[in-house]
């Protein structure tokens, strides 16, 4: 028989062609078979799991430009879900895994890094560093612009978006910057216990 675990959908194929997604439980080939052949032809002879939870796909790009020529590094995490359902796994065999045998999160990642660089220079070159460090409007636009870019390809990829974090920004002088602003709020609140 075939076990499909919790948080797993198994995409059936013949041939490439997708006969039938399981959701997650136990099932008997002969049930399968009848399921999905009413004209004798062999069952499906392969199957292809898929996580159908939650899956945080990283982003990060280093030398991004800032509107005053910063090169700052870009963290960040699209998570998405597979959508379910027979066209959503043909989209996702079609166009994802295509003739491979095997798929990794990066893979995918990599598929769709052109859209996520795209999304993060589209708002950093409107934006200086400390914009987009501290300012929570222009998060929510990155986030957005994110989301709005990568909807309608992940849709094609059999995947839905289900939230963006609105990513991080730094880069070494940045960082320099925070720690030596800590120290002097460190020697600030010092000064005052001393005075008390």
């Amino acid at each position: 028989g075939l076990q499909v675990q919790e948080g797993t959908s198994a995409i059936l194929l013949d041939a490439g062609a997708v006969k039938d997604v399981l959701d997650a439980g136990r099932y008997n080939l002969e049930s399968i078979a009848r399921k999905n052949n009413w004209f004798n032809n062999p069952p499906p002879r392969s199957v292809v799991l898929l996580d159908s939870g939650e899956i945080a796909l990283p982003i990060t790009f280093d030398n991004v430009m800032t509107k005053a020529y910063e090169a700052v590094k870009f963290y960040g995490e699209v998570i998405v879900r597979f959508i379910g359902g027979k066209e959503a796994a043909t989209n996702f065999v079609s166009n994802v895994l295509k003739d491979k045998r095997s798929l990794t999160f990066a893979d995918i990642v990599d598929r769709l890094d052109p859209l996520f660089r795209l999304a993060v220079q589209d708002v950093c070159s409107e934006s200086t560093l400390d914009e987009l460090a501290f300012d929570a409007e222009r998060r929510v636009k990155l986030r957005d612009t994110i989301t709005r870019v990568l909807e309608d390809d992940l849709r094609a990829t059999g995947l839905d978006i289900v939230r963006v974090s609105a990513g991080e920004f730094t880069n070494p002088e940045h960082e320099k910057k925070l720690r030596e602003l800590a120290e002097q709020e460190k020697q600030k609140q010092l000064e005052e216990l001393s005075q008390r």
